[in-house]
């Protein structure tokens, strides 16, 4: 078996709560969830994992800085107090220091997984690997190429190309789709996501049925939920104009997340009664939510250059509550299409129109019911676990 040191930007639910409370988001709840998955995973493989993670230099809580903590699911945090600058150079030294010392007293091989996007985490896997002589592993994400990353600053396009040549520097990848995949010489692996399914996933099935019933009986309301960042990248704007042109007022719209376009969206539901908006609100609080909709929308449109440089994990995640699923249609998709319902058209008319007939479709229990097993035996954290083990034993055989 192996030691494995996972280095990303996860944390723990206390640490996150306070990073969304005093700092808005600073880590995705798309990351967070990935990064956590990611980790479970490992774990039930029985690796031993060494989490080291590098919290957002802005976050002021430092009394969570610093901690030797290394327990299940609680990362050991490096960073140091210092200022912006000079601590993040503390804290990739300090982070070296900790993959050497677990190095040294390790009997079993000794491999770095690595969120690669993060640069400081990028230069701590060079050094290990070129000087500590560690397997690295890179998850990519995202790649910093993309139209998306053109509209940005001068400073920000220098530390763009910095970032690049350390995330050409790692032994092998995980990528989220194949397109990523092409721009590595380094093996690869494609993982689209992974989802930890709850214990307790049956009871809050069968829970949910039954509000769904009682709801029906009342008023006879169905619900459309849409969970994640609120931007014009993700296509909310199509989907706040779709209800607009919805005219069933028994169909309500209802939005969970934070961005730039939360006062737009804000706004829209005061002035709609088909429109409701709640906010953050905590993973496992929205897995449930998820599983109570009627159905689950991803409005994200499929023709920005930057979608298929990344694939929506969101949707493995909506698969994974039970409830139907209505998405555009996204680079990476294709596996699930017997399991989920196309926009085809992506103008809010078009948007509006595929809500309508995916509600009269006779299939919806059918597919969603298909979508969870699949994503159960594809995507769950132990299913995921065992092809990321085997890929790392056939890298470290190398």
């Amino acid at each position: 078996m192996y030691n494995i040191i996972y280095l990303s930007t996860m944390c723990d639910k206390n640490v996150y709560k306070q990073i969304v409370k005093n700092n808005g988001i600073g880590i995705s709840p798309q990351m967070q969830n990935y990064n956590s998955a990611f980790y479970k995973s490992l774990k039930l493989q029985n690796c031993k994992v060494h989490s080291l993670s590098i919290l957002p230099y802005k976050f002021k809580f430092h009394e969570y800085f610093v901690t030797d903590n290394n327990a299940l699911d609680i990362p050991k945090y490096m960073n140091y107090k210092q200022g912006k600058h000079i601590g993040k150079m503390h804290t990739i030294i300090n982070t070296i220091k900790s993959v050497n010392s677990i190095k040294k007293s390790s009997i079993q091989p000794v491999v770095i997984i690595c969120d690669s996007l993060n640069l400081s985490l990028g230069i701590v896997s060079f050094y290990s690997k070129y000087f500590l002589k560690i397997k690295t592993f890179g998850i990519v994400t995202d790649y910093p190429d993309s139209s998306y990353y053109k509209k940005i600053s001068f400073r920000k396009k220098i530390y763009k190309v910095i970032l690049l040549f350390f995330l050409h520097k790692y032994s092998a990848y995980f990528t989220l789709s194949s397109y990523i995949g092409e721009k590595f010489k380094a093996d690869k692996m494609i993982l689209k996501g992974q989802i930890e399914i709850s214990p307790n996933n049956d009871n809050i099935l069968n829970e949910a049925k039954y509000n769904k019933e009682v709801r029906y009986a009342i008023d006879g309301n169905k619900i459309v939920l849409y969970s994640g960042s609120l931007t014009y990248e993700n296509g909310i704007d199509n989907l706040l104009d779709a209800f607009e042109i919805i005219e069933n007022e028994s169909i309500e719209l209802h939005i969970y997340g934070s961005g730039p376009l939360s006062d737009m969206v804000s706004n829209y539901s005061k002035n709609s009664n088909k429109i409701k908006f709640f906010g953050f609100i905590e993973t496992e609080n929205l897995r449930i939510l998820q599983a109570n909709a009627d159905m689950l929308i991803n409005p994200r449109p499929s023709k920005q250059d930057f979608v298929k440089f990344s694939f929506p994990s969101k949707n493995i995640e909506y698969m994974s509550s039970g409830t139907p699923l209505l998405t555009t249609n996204l680079y990476g998709m294709n596996e699930f299409n017997d399991f989920i319902f196309i926009i085809d058209d992506e103008s809010p008319e078009g948007i509006a129109n595929a809500i309508i007939q995916t509600f009269k479709s006779i299939n919806l229990s059918d597919k969603s019911s298909k979508a969870l097993e699949y994503i159960i035996d594809n995507y769950s954290t132990g299913a995921a676990g065992r092809r990321i083990l085997s890929f790392i034993e056939e890298q470290v055989r190398k």
